[in-house]
């Protein structure tokens, strides 16, 4: 990552005329100023200034009378995004004009050999066998956040557990199913019981739902799901255990350690929920 906000991530390559008293959009991809063809990332990005950022003129070879002042130059939705900003460009008038510069700065970051996190659970590989996955970070480059993201997706994946992608019905069979199909939404929670693959009320979130009318007239839903997140989580703010910044810290992610253990002592006044 730059070490300043001084990097020119985004020039613009042409000179758009802009009519008096109209606007223009400008997407902005942040590309490596040593590697033009790269893109990369950017943060603490910089609002553009007039003369420092871009000029407006009367000639689209910049030799006429500057117009400069007749813009307005303002981020889309701000902040900028990590590696795209939106920036919409004003023409007060009186008078049409050229862009003839236009560029966006901002500190750098640039991907330029991976860190490679390797985690695997031995007993899980003994047991079933190993299932290679891999998941790739563009602009990360911490070791320490590649760990926590390797040790997370291997929490998730190292056991054997049955999970139903989707769960059809027939919607019309009776009164119940009917109430069902028509209130079901998006995110909402189901249970999922079948013997035959061991679910026993298993619970879902529905992701998404397709109805098929067949030429018989019945009417099946079909759920998209996602696994309900087991997780048992940390409670904050209980009196005497967990109070924030008091007994308890917060840490990056759901591995590195996020407490004092000198000032919260686990099993004292500090303990797992």
């Amino acid at each position: 990552m730059d070490s300043a906000a001084t990097t020119v991530l985004f020039n613009l390559g042409s000179a758009p005329e802009i009519i008096r008293s109209t606007s223009i959009t400008l997407n902005c991809p942040y590309r490596d100023p040593n590697q033009p063809e790269q893109r990369c990332g950017g943060v603490e990005m910089v609002d553009p200034a007039p003369d420092d950022d871009y000029k407006f003129n009367s000639q689209e070879d910049g030799f006429g009378v500057d117009l400069t002042s007749q813009l307005s130059v303002v981020y889309v939705d701000p902040p900028p995004g990590g590696n795209t900003a939106e920036v919409l460009v004003t023409n007060n008038g009186p008078l049409d004009g050229y862009l003839t510069k236009f560029q966006l700065q901002g500190k750098g970051l640039y991907d330029f050999e991976p860190v490679l996190s390797d985690i695997r659970d031995q007993d899980s590989i003994d047991e079933y066998g190993e299932n290679a996955f891999g998941y790739d970070m563009p602009y990360q480059s911490s070791p320490a956040n590649a760990h926590d993201m390797a040790q997370f997706i291997l929490a998730l994946h190292k056991d054997e557990e049955t999970r139903a992608r989707t769960v059809q019905f027939v919607a019309n069979w009776s009164d119940d199913l009917v109430e069902q199909a028509f209130n079901l939404q998006v995110s909402d929670k189901v249970s999922v019981t079948m013997a035959e693959v061991g679910l026993d009320a298993a619970q879902f979130f529905v992701n998404g739902f397709r109805m098929t009318v067949k030429p018989s007239g019945l009417t099946v839903m079909t759920l998209d799901l996602t696994p309900v997140d087991t997780t048992q989580f940390w409670l904050l703010e209980v009196d005497g255990r967990t109070e924030l910044d008091e007994t308890t810290v917060l840490g990056y992610g759901l591995f590195v350690p996020g407490w004092i253990l000198d000032s919260s002592e686990l099993g004292t006044d500090t303990f797992l929920s």
